[in-house]
């Protein structure tokens, strides 16, 4: 197996996530319920339209890369192979040389989740998917979660969990056990690699749809903020484990713009998105090692527009507000996570 060569000075390795809100194509799959992302369906998906939507995703990718592409995109609602073709190919992006890797999902509307990846700096060797149980009589089948192992420039394996849990649809009490199943599901697999790996380096990355203080994410999948992260604290009077993996999106805001999750709800702010890495990638790694303050909101303005009432300060400018065409780019924003190599 290649392994990539180790440039000499300390590098940054970096990966994005993104809901990047119904990136469809403009052709009808029969077999999934896309109807509405047609030019004849509900949202009048047009080229025009189809278009500025690869343009405006292009433009954030390239702006969170600056000077140099970001190594790792994870993207959530993406309907297939042909979106993620135009996005790397016949966009502004296309001279970045990105190559990806999508799940073929059983979800209802035909979207999936995928990992866009610069392949002179991750070398894939391994790629999975989990398909999740579900109970057809109560719910419906939900998106695979794509799991990477792939070589970096160290010749360390890193291991990227691409996952979009579950909606809270119908009202999330209701859908809760859905997603603390994809989180099970997803915790056992990256315990096992964490168990198996001479040196696991394991993010986990995508739109979970629960806050991370939700069970499935913080005691389910077992990952807490870096400020709760201590070896033994005391609950009630009981000493409690600290848990296994880290939360590094947890309390993420950008208070300059106003900004204090991914994702608005009725000017509301969530924390549905998030970057989770194993604890030993904090400082037990050999050659690689994230700063607590490492990830960051990407809440670039041209990402926002003002809320309605302009003391509600911003939100998402969104490329949809139910079927009526609003012109942005996406109703969540993105984060980055920064990786020191050494």
């Amino acid at each position: 197996m290649a392994v990539l060569p180790l440039q000499a000075q300390t590098e940054q390795y970096r990966l994005m996530t993104y809901n990047v809100e119904n990136l469809f194509d403009l052709a009808d799959n029969p077999l999934t319920a896309d109807d509405d992302f047609l030019p004849t369906g509900a949202c009048a998906w047009d080229s025009l339209r189809y278009r500025g939507k690869l343009a405006h995703l292009s433009r954030a990718i390239l702006a969170a890369g600056g000077d140099r592409p970001v190594d790792l995109v994870a993207l959530c609602e993406v309907e297939n192979d042909t979106v993620l073709r135009d996005l790397t190919e016949h966009s502004r992006m296309a001279r970045l040389g990105y190559r990806f890797l999508i799940t073929h999902s059983r979800d209802r509307r035909g979207i999936n989740v995928a990992l866009l990846y610069q392949p002179e700096r991750f070398l894939p060797v391994s790629v999975d998917t989990l398909c999740i149980a579900y109970d057809a009589r109560n719910e419906r089948p939900t998106r695979d979660v794509l799991h990477v192992a792939g070589r970096i420039l160290t010749g360390d394996t890193l291991d990227v969990i691409v996952a979009h849990w579950p909606s809270r649809r119908g009202r999330a009490a209701r859908t809760a056990a859905y997603r603390c199943r994809v989180a099970a599901r997803i915790r056992s697999l990256a315990d096992s690699l964490c168990r198996h790996r001479a040196h696991a380096a394991v993010v986990i990355a995508g739109d979970f749809n629960d806050e991370p203080d939700n069970r499935s994410v913080c005691q389910v999948l077992g990952a807490a903020p870096q400020t709760q992260q201590t070896d033994k604290r005391r609950r009630g009077g009981e000493k409690q484990a600290s848990a296994p993996y880290v939360n590094l999106s947890a309390n993420l805001t950008d208070e300059s713009l106003g900004v204090r999750g991914t994702y608005k709800y009725q000017k509301h702010w969530n924390r549905l998105d998030h970057i989770i890495v194993n604890k030993a990638l904090l400082n037990q790694h050999p050659h690689l090692s994230v700063a607590p303050e490492a990830c960051r909101i990407l809440s670039f303005p041209f990402l926002l527009e003002r809320e309605t009432d302009s003391w509600e300060g911003v939100k998402p400018h969104r490329t949809f507000q139910g079927s009526i065409y609003h012109g942005g780019t996406s109703d969540h924003l993105p984060l980055l996570l920064q990786i020191m190599v050494r």
